[in-house]
This record gives structure tokens, C-alpha cells and sequence, in this order.
């Protein structure tokens, strides 16, 4: 997960640049008072051959059928910005009926970019019975910085606020305050509070290049320790066509945790995306950054590196593979001062063809190495519809 402050930055700064030359999106979704809403519903059908396992590396594998249905709303064009989104299913093991259970997604967020103060406060509450690994190349956002595949209840609630001020026509200076809550229920639990505040100057030196450099501020409070992170960075973003673009951010820092000892290293925030052709387009990300610790565990250094392709062979037919490797450092513990102590591994693949407009057809296969004793392969056959 990259550093909150430095989301808000590239969010707040280098964003737009990204946008530069793409056309918006034409509305979709059912036109009521001023909002959009889009309707979605999702049928799976699946096989895990690691649906219970145990210390002795036996693992037991079953068949599942989920159901879940949703919607999203956002508002139309306005001075604010508004979205919500809410989903809730259950799924059904053909063996296994006792872990059956049920599963949910609501968000939200609000927020203001229409002059020089711009501001945001989104919300996720979330139960999730797999592994949370999504990724989004276009905004670098995700995955959590905890991933677990235990049934676990996830709150993450985020607010900032930024000003723009001009300095010339290519020179900005951009203070920024966020604040970050993170609860994780479950196999793994953890809570923790963040404050980031610190300011960027940015240099537009084209409509498709602009540079920055800055500096943060963190304070991080769990029920374990507190944390003070400080760093410098420096950072740029490439637009290379409207969808080709290459940004990076990278900085040095120091944290000190009242339990876990200080640490210093060097801290980056690095993603591209390539559009081979006019069919396959590619991403690649690597980051990193100090995390608290939780469940009674050392703060440690997060590390993450990922990369992924598409390819659209037909007009009808997707297909893609991603791959994302995660990686923690402790802080100031007698494990081994190194990445490779302690490494999760995940693979998908998917292929999907849309069957209409609004009804689509997609079979995936996600493997995982996770360092249990067994690992994990599950095949998924999904049926979605979206209005």
C-alpha cells in the first residue's frame, strides 16, 4: 500500500497530468434526480483446493457457489463530487456447509477538486472471505497493507485536504494534511491511526510532464506503539500518450517506534503503464514503506511489486494475468535484516467475453503462495451483469 501522503499527492497533483488528452467517460446507469445509478449482480461458480488446511500441510478442497448483488450511485456533473457503492452475497460450499457465510462491500466518498482548495473523505467497510489483493494501475491504489485470506471484517476511512498555490505559471506549492484510519477484524487484527501532513512544489514543464519535490510528516498511533515518520522525496510523471504514462516517486526516510527501534532507508513510489499496441497494454509498480505493526507484531518496512498485462484479441474477448509480490522487514526484531524472510506470492489469470452491453462471461485462475503449509489454487467461473 503506498504511503497515504503520497497518495494524496499523486491523486492531487500528478493525476490530472495523467488525464491529459483522454475524453470523459458518457453517463451510464439509470438517470434519477441528479445521480447515476448502476445495478450490478454477480453469479460464481468455483473450486478451492484450499478451503481448510492445518499445520501438518493437509488441505481439504470443495466446490462453492456465490450470489451477490449491488449498486452504485454518483452524482452527475458538479461543483462536488459524490459516489456510493454497496454489494452483499453468500456463499455456499458443496461439502463444507458449515464455513458457509456471507460477504459485503459498502463505500463512499465525497469531495471537492472544482478550485485551488480541494478536499476528500471516502469510507470501506467491508467482510471478505479471500484474500484482498486488488490493484488498480490507473490510480496505483491497494492492496491492503494486511492480506489475509480468514474471514475478516476490514473499516478504512480516509479524509484530506490540500491548497494549490501559484507561485508562476509553471510553479505550484501544494500543502497537504491526512488523516487515515485503518480496523481490521479477524485472523489478523489490527487498528491504527495516521497523521500526514507536509507540502510538495510541483514544476509543469509540459502539458505531459510535470516534476515535484517534497517532504512529509507521519504520525502513526495503534494500541501497540506510536510511530514518527519523516522523509524527503522527489518525483515526476510522464504522459506519454493517453494511455502510456510512467510516474515515480522516490525519497529517503527515518521512522522511530516507541516499541520497535528507528530505521532509515530509502523510500519509493514507482508505476507504469504501456500500451503495446492498440490491443495489449501492460503495467508494472514497485513500492515501499514503513507500516505500524499489529497483533502484537514489530512495525516493519512493506515492500510490493507487481506487474500485469492485457490483451483484447476480439471486440467481445479479454484477457489478462497479473502477478503482485509482498514482502515485510521488521523493525528492530531478531528476524533476519532481510525481504526474502517472510514473502507472499500471488498469480491470476482470467479471460472473460462480454456476452452484451451489460452481461459478461469471465473464467480466472488465482494461485497463492502464502507460506502456509500448503498452498492455494482456486478456479473461478464468474457470471456478471452491470446496467
Amino acid at each position: 500500500m503506498m504511503h497515504l501522503f503520497r497518495v494524496v499527492l499523486l491523486l492531487v497533483i500528478l493525476l490530472p497530468a495523467g488525464l491529459y488528452g483522454q475524453e470523459a467517460a458518457g453517463p451510464e446507469g439509470i438517470r434519477w434526480k441528479g445521480v447515476e445509478i448502476l445495478p450490478k449482480a454477480v453469479a460464481v461458480e468455483a473450486y478451492d483446493d484450499r478451503v481448510q488446511y492445518d499445520g501438518a500441510g493437509s488441505a481439504s478442497s470443495d466446490f462453492y457457489t456465490e450470489v451477490s448483488a449491488g449498486a452504485e450511485v454518483r452524482n452527475l456533473p458538479a461543483r462536488y463530487n459524490f459516489s456510493a457503492s454497496g454489494s452483499y452475497g453468500y456463499r455456499f460450499y458443496s461439502t463444507y456447509d458449515s464455513i458457509n457465510d456471507d460477504f459485503y462491500d459498502v463505500s463512499a466518498s465525497v469531495g471537492s477538486d472544482a478550485n485551488a482548495l480541494q478536499w476528500s473523505i471516502s469510507s470501506d467497510l467491508a467482510k471478505t472471505l479471500n484474500y484482498n489483493k486488488s490493484y488498480d494501475p490507473a490510480t496505483g491504489t491497494g492492496p491492503d497493507s494486511i492480506l489475509t485470506d480468514d474471514t475478516s471484517r476490514r473499516l478504512n476511512t480516509q479524509g484530506s485536504i490540500s491548497y494549490v498555490m501559484p507561485v508562476s505559471d509553471k510553479i505550484a506549492v501544494v500543502p497537504v494534511y491526512a488523516l487515515q484510519h485503518y480496523y481490521l477484524e479477524g485472523g489478523e487484527s489490527a487498528e491504527w491511526l495516521t497523521h500526514s501532513a507536509g507540502a510538495a512544489m510541483k514544476y509543469v514543464y509540459s502539458p505531459k510532464t510535470t516534476f515535484l519535490v517534497g517532504g512529509y510528516y507521519d504520525l502513526q498511533i495503534d494500541d501497540d506503539e506510536n510511530g514518527n515518520v519523516f522523509s524527503v522525496n522527489v518525483g515526476a510523471e510522464r504522459v506519454i500518450s493517453d494511455k502510456t504514462s510512467l510516474h515515480a516517486l522516490v525519497g529517503y526516510g527515518y521512522a522511530n517506534y516507541d516499541l520497535s527501534g528507528s530505521s532509515q532507508g530509502v523510500l519509493s513510489d514507482i508505476r507504469a503503464q504501456w500500451q503495446a499496441t492498440e490491443k495489449v497494454s501492460t503495467y508494472i509498480f514497485y513500492g515501499n514503506d514503513y507500516q505500524p505493526g499489529y497483533g502484537g507484531n514489530p512495525a516493519r518496512m512493506l515492500y510490493r511489486a507487481g506487474y500485469g498485462a492485457g490483451w483484447q484479441p476480439l471486440l467481445k474477448w479479454t484477457m489478462g494475468a497479473q502477478v503482485l509480490h509482498s514482502y515485510e522487514d521488521p523493525i528492530g526484531s531478531d528476524i533476519a535484516d532481510s525481504v526474502y524472510g517472510g514473502g507472499r506470492h500471488f498469480f491470476t489469470m482470467q479471460c472473460r467475453y462480454a456476452m452484451t452491453d451489460k452481461l459478461a462471461l469471465s473464467l480466472a485462475g488465482n494461485y497463492v503462495n502464502d507460506e502456509e503449509p500448503v498452498n492455494q489454487t482456486v478456479v473461478v467461473l464468474r457470471l456478471s451483469y452491470a446496467y
